[in-house]
């Protein structure tokens, strides 16, 4: 098995861990406000990384470029990217939340081609359009009247906007993945985008009056195995694949979302969130060329 494969199957994993983050979030934010979850969440990261780089590694502080766009990463991953999120959620539908986080793929693939330099080949826009009908198939169903009654609104803005600092995030994320370790580039970018929001958000933070064992292991969980560990599986991942190979990765998320609500939560599932699944994955194997198109190469015959 290549690097390449192996850097495939991680982001499978990594779909696992962030998607299975929505038994918990639900819960957690119960007690804890979007900001106290913000700060806290990104402290017991830290908490859990800066010891093992010491040890590992020592302090070998990030200088010039380097440094630049792991502040940036900071910004747009842990702060901005959390707090549009979580604005988007107060002000707007699900339903928008789905079509436009989306975009996601698309987004990565367009600035990959500005900023990366990586090739547009046919089987790659085919990839991409494939995963992006496979989730509005998995959110609409045949109510294609969703599509009909789709209204922009302030919160869709927001998740236009987390959706779009994420896809700088991976950007960044593969310049910078061959300037150190996963974990190193990991717990540098954290520490700079928590800096970054003490100033603006420690007002809000607060620490919940009923703490149970339940909470604390809840917090635990979505702080360690959906953000720490999807974190570090994703700048190991990307040492080896585009940042657009990433993207459609990810696209397996909302299936493995629905799955997740569905055995925990109690939410229903239809034929739409499998047939939406069968799609996405399609659109993985067109992307990877996998499946390749019946087109015969034409040969020049010689008399």
């Amino acid at each position: 098995m290549n690097e390449k494969t192996k850097a495939a199957l991680l982001m499978l994993l990594y779909c696992i861990a962030a998607a299975s983050n929505v038994i918990f979030l639900s819960q957690i934010l119960k007690s804890f406000n979007p900001q106290s979850l913000l700060f806290f969440r990104w402290l017991i990261v830290l908490v859990i990384l800066v010891p093992i780089v010491i040890k590992k590694e020592g302090i070998n502080f990030p200088t010039g470029k380097n440094l630049i766009l792991l502040i940036i990463m900071g910004i747009t991953s842990v702060v901005l990217g959390n707090l549009f999120a979580f604005k988007a959620y107060e002000t707007t539908s699900t339903i928008n939340i789905g079509f436009i986080g989306a975009l996601a793929t698309s987004i990565t693939a367009i600035l990959s081609g500005i900023f990366l330099k990586e090739k547009f080949t046919l089987y790659k826009v085919i990839g991409v359009l494939l995963a992006f009908i496979g989730v509005i198939v998995t959110l609409v169903g045949s109510d294609m009247n969703i599509l009909l009654d789709f209204n922009l609104k302030k919160g869709d803005i927001f998740i236009f906007l987390s959706t779009f600092v994420n896809c700088v995030y991976s950007i960044l994320g593969k310049k910078v993945s061959h300037s150190g370790s996963p974990t190193s580039i990991v717990m540098y970018s954290t520490l700079f985008g928590w800096l970054c929001f003490i100033p603006i958000g420690i007002s809000d933070v607060h620490i919940p009056n009923d703490i149970s064992i339940k909470l604390v292991l809840f917090v635990l969980y979505t702080s360690i195995v959906a953000t720490l560990l999807t974190r570090w599986i994703f700048m190991k991942s990307i040492k080896y694949l585009t940042a657009s190979e990433a993207a459609i990765m990810t696209n397996n998320q909302p299936i493995l979302t629905a799955l997740f609500s569905f055995l925990f939560l109690g939410v229903s599932i239809g034929y739409q969130h499998f047939i939406g699944w069968l799609i996405i994955t399609l659109g993985v194997l067109f992307f990877y060329k996998i499946i390749k198109l019946p087109i015969k190469n034409k040969k020049n015959v010689t008399n």
